[in-house]
């Protein structure tokens, strides 16, 4: 597969992305999902690795933890490490998910 060059590709890619998403930013999860746990997932995952995400859940006593790690143990290493980075470089507030999936799509 040839790498992306041009701004041409970077352009075809944005319209195929917003395309499947028929021009509308991706649902965000129910506040009954996270607002239970919003302040247990602030606390661990705002760890600077995983090793220390994986530590800091450990720490935590609820179901939710427990069920994350076992999320994580079933995951790859490098694949958990690289989503990390990736939030990382993608977290401006002028990034949007097209930008992060061309950008990620150029690394790969």
């Amino acid at each position: 597969m040839a790498a992306l060059g041009t701004a041409a590709d970077a352009r075809r890619i944005s319209d195929v992305l917003l395309g499947l998403g028929e021009g509308e930013s991706p649902p965000t999860a129910p506040a009954m999902m996270i607002a239970p746990n919003a302040t247990a997932i602030q606390r661990c995952f705002s760890a600077g690795t995983a090793e220390e995400i994986l530590h800091r859940l450990s720490t935590e006593s609820s179901e939710w933890a427990a069920a994350t790690i076992a999320t994580l143990r079933r995951m790859s290493p490098l694949s958990i490490k690289l989503t990390i980075e990736a939030c990382r470089r993608h977290s401006t507030a002028g990034c949007s998910i097209s930008d992060a999936l061309v950008a990620e799509c150029a690394t790969v």
